[in-house]
């Protein structure tokens, strides 16, 4: 990843504040922040022709930056400069806050890009949204999106959100030629993962690299997990009951999947740094210890974003020899593993024509595979052919999600987002504490009582 700019104290910070200044595909990275960053580059520029000034402007929310920000920029860049649009970028890691201080206001965006679907259920709900009817065609998307995905972006049957920048989440890291080294097998099963992390423990290794904390939510790479485990268990039609609350978080189902995991975090000397260590790694470089020069640790849960992360921060080392990925494995040898996909949504609060033709680019199959091309994420409601995807990697992550009988969309993005954060606070405090899980999952279950309520009453 790039080197992270330390910016002037107050000048930069009343400037930032100030004015909306915009990312550009630079190769420098946005600095990590826990409030609304409005961070310029040294010469502040838009995406628009170089050396003409753009007739109109669409403005965009989001928490993109570094890596993701930059294949952002490379997707729209040069949609911007036919139409001569410039496109301003803000980014902040808590997109719901910054909006709800905005919406209904002239400083709200054109296009808001959230963390998952529930979000948008809201916002649809309360009119602070427009539908894409006119925009998106939704027959194509029906025919395009896997089964249920056009739903999750609808309300009263109207589409009001584009998935944009989907990644297969259930990919678990590790080094092949680590791996011959020592003698250790791929696990085709979920107990022969269990058993693979204790041989290595055996052997005076480290299995696990695990990062919880995280420039969004802490403890969401920990409900990557818990997803998973009981889409593995419990299937895709009680994972869909356990997102809806129609079964409890106390439910046997929930405590199982918490207990398998509880196989691997319960124990700290399968973790690299310990419980307390994986509470304070960040999310983001979890999978980098597997390929440090003295390998700190051998496995890694992370999504297929990782993969531009890892080119960007160990060129040398070579795909498919120094770093792979394997399903994480279902119960049973022989069973479809199932894929958890996790994907931002765009959606439109202005429906300028400037904001209505970005987003309909964006819909497109040259816009998504442009950002295919950079590696690490995935296509989806729109036709890119497998042969666009850069790498044998990004090419297998993305055959996972669209070819996968069981595919389903992260949970926690489509939960109340009081009930997601919950979740994260849940993930944290188990791993902290294992012994504590029933007192951890009815105060999950408070929270998502009382937010279900809410969402149910006129």
């Amino acid at each position: 990843m790039g080197q992270r700019r330390r910016e002037n104290l107050w000048v930069v910070c009343l400037v930032a504040l100030l004015s909306l200044v915009v990312y550009r595909e630079m190769g420098w990275q946005a600095p990590v922040a826990t409030h609304l960053s409005r961070l310029a580059p040294p010469q502040p520029v838009s995406a628009r022709g170089e050396g003409r000034q753009a007739a109109a402007q669409v403005t965009i929310l989001g928490p993109w930056t570094g890596p993701t920000l930059e294949s952002f920029w490379a997707a729209v860049q040069p949609y911007a400069r036919r139409r001569q649009i410039a496109v301003d970028y803000e980014s902040t890691p808590d997109v719901a806050r910054v909006l709800s201080g905005r919406i209904g206001e002239a400083t709200a965006p054109d296009i808001a890009i959230l963390p998952g679907t529930a979000l948008l259920q809201q916002y649809a709900r309360a009119g602070q949204i427009v539908p894409l009817r006119g925009i998106l065609d939704a027959d194509r998307l029906t025919a395009q999106y896997p089964p249920g995905w056009r739903e999750l972006a609808s309300v009263g049957g109207e589409v009001y959100g584009l998935f944009f920048r989907t990644v297969n989440q259930s990919l678990v890291w590790y080094s092949p030629d680590e791996f011959r080294r020592h003698g250790w097998k791929v696990p085709a099963t979920w107990n022969e993962l269990v058993a693979l992390g204790e041989q290595i423990a055996r052997a005076g290794l480290t299995p696990w690299s695990m990062g919880l904390k995280s420039r969004v939510a802490d403890g969401q790479a920990g409900t990557d997990w818990i997803e998973n485990i009981l889409l593995r268990t419990a299937g895709p039609e009680l994972y869909d009951r356990w997102v809806k609350h129609e079964i409890a978080w106390t439910d046997p189902v929930v405590v199982q999947a918490f207990r398998l995991w509880g196989q691997i975090v319960g124990r700290p000397q399968q973790l690299l740094g310990g419980a307390e260590g994986a509470l304070a790694a960040p999310s983001a470089d979890a999978a980098f210890p597997l390929l440090q020069e003295l390998s700190g640790a051998y496995l890694c849960l992370a999504d297929s974003s990782t993969l531009p992360l890892i080119s960007q921060r160990f060129p040398q080392q070579v795909e498919g020899k120094d770093y792979d990925f394997f399903p994480l494995p279902p119960l049973r040898v022989g069973e479809e593993a199932p894929v958890v996909a996790g994907s931002d949504v765009l959606v439109v609060l202005h429906p300028t024509p400037e904001a209505i033709a970005l987003v309909s680019y964006l819909a497109s199959a040259e816009a998504q595979a442009l950002w295919v091309q950079r590696g690490g994420v995935i296509a989806l409601g729109a036709e890119v052919d497998l042969a666009v995807y850069p790498d044998p990697l990004s090419r297998r992550a993305a055959q996972q999600v669209l070819q996968n009988r069981a595919l389903r969309y992260d949970a926690s993005a489509q939960m109340p987002p009081e009930v997601g954060q919950a979740f994260c606070d849940a993930v944290c405090r188990f791993m902290a504490d294992p012994s504590q899980l029933g007192a951890i999952l009815q105060q999950v279950e408070g929270v998502a009582a009382a937010a279900y309520a809410a969402r149910a009453a006129p």
